[in-house]
């Protein structure tokens, strides 16, 4: 009862009510008027609640929108960079076959060629272009009958320092030979060589003994005294021999025949 009495009495059923055009005091209030009270504020927040879900889904709208629009823009930008990439691979791929046999239509160039057959312009054509192959091959079967004389100086200087290079060879080799023959006639053989130096040791040692036997020896003479080293004695008695066997053996073999 205090809810609907007192000098608040009148805004809060305004409050209530919002829609009621006519004010009642709280002795007049039904059941009836309660009900509609009820009714006419849950269409009220029914009202509010459609208002609220309305203007979220309408954010909600847009928000899918723009994810879609930004999904939408990714996905045509890896398509184009796929179709460049595709479109450069394929333009690559046909500037690098091109060339290639299995790429033409011979269908086609027959066709093209049946048709030139009786085409005046394309057969005259077809005719120039046959004289300049034919002249272009003419010309330059000719340049490759023609000699090289760069290419045979090349070769002619190729050769000449081969065999500069085999005639040192042999020079060196030859040199080394001449070289060996003089050592072995200046040292002669090994053997030679010790016999030799045998037969002078065996001289020396024959006329040291004699030279020692006549000092020491008595022949019937008086001996004279020595004022000389034995050894400069025996130095002395060398010279005076070899000078004297060169002449005994001219002698010898002047009278050998």
């Amino acid at each position: 009862g205090g809810g609907f009495g007192g000098g608040g009495g009148d805004s809060t059923s305004a409050e209530l009510w919002p829609r009621q055009t006519r004010s009642f005091s709280s002795a007049t209030l039904t059941s009836d008027d309660l009900l509609n009270h009820a009714l006419e504020r849950k269409k009220a927040l029914h009202a509010k609640a459609q208002e609220e879900s309305a203007r979220l889904a309408e954010r909600r709208a847009r928000q899918r929108k723009a994810l879609t629009e930004s999904m939408l823009g990714e996905q045509r930008q890896y398509l184009e960079q796929l179709s460049a990439a595709f479109r450069g691979r394929r333009e690559r791929t046909m500037q690098q076959m091109q060339a290639s046999p299995f790429m033409q239509d011979s269908v086609h160039e027959f066709n093209q060629g049946e048709r030139s057959r009786y085409d005046p312009g394309r057969r005259a054509e077809a005719r120039r272009e046959g004289q300049f192959r034919a002249t272009l091959n003419s010309t330059f079967s000719a340049r490759t009958l023609l000699r090289d004389e760069f290419a045979e100086s090349c070769a002619e200087k190729r050769a000449l320092v081969a065999r500069e290079k085999e005639l040192r060879a042999l020079m060196e080799a030859e040199r080394g030979q001449q070289k060996r023959l003089a050592a072995e006639m200046r040292r002669g053989s090994f053997a030679e060589d010790v016999q030799r130096r045998r037969r002078e040791r065996e001289d020396e040692e024959r006329l040291k003994q004699e030279f020692f036997r006549s000092l020491t020896g008595w022949d019937g003479k008086r001996a004279k005294p020595r004022t000389k080293p034995v050894a400069e004695l025996w130095k002395e008695h060398v010279e005076k021999i070899r000078p004297a066997e060169p002449q005994e053996a001219l002698a010898g073999g002047g009278g050998s025949p």
